[in-house]
């Protein structure tokens, strides 16, 4: 196993814990999606890993490169931050939660808003580097 794939498992499983931890403290405890969370945590550090392996090639050289990578995040979240700034609130922030009339609402705003936008613009982007 190369060092990336390596590297991108356990950010993400730190990642887990550090939110699990964070959601235990200030909301509620949600430990019972750890078992799930792991699988799907080490399956997304790998992509991250293995994405890293391949555009590595086309980053700048040291000290350059984190900030390469923090304007190719920056970029591909771009239109899923503007897109949730012209939408209203899915948020009620007086109980802080999602009412139930904007429940399936919210679905669709993250799958559209921020999945498939991240997606285009992601895979637009390594296409570009690539």
């Amino acid at each position: 196993m190369n060092p990336e794939l390596i590297a991108g498992m356990l950010s993400a499983v730190a990642g887990l814990l550090v939110f699990l931890i964070i959601h235990h403290i200030w909301i509620q405890p949600i430990w019972f999606i750890l078992p799930p969370g792991l699988l799907i945590a080490m399956v997304g550090g790998l992509a991250v890993g293995w994405s890293y392996a391949e555009i590595r090639a086309g980053l700048p050289p040291r000290p350059w490169t984190a900030f390469a990578i923090a304007g190719l995040i920056l970029v591909i979240l771009a239109p899923a931050i503007i897109l949730a700034q012209w939408r209203q609130p899915l948020l009620d922030l007086a109980t802080f939660s999602i009412p139930s009339e904007n429940s399936g609402r919210a679905v669709w705003v993250f799958i559209i808003d921020l999945l498939l936008t991240a997606t285009m613009v992601g895979g637009l982007t390594g296409w570009l580097i690539g």
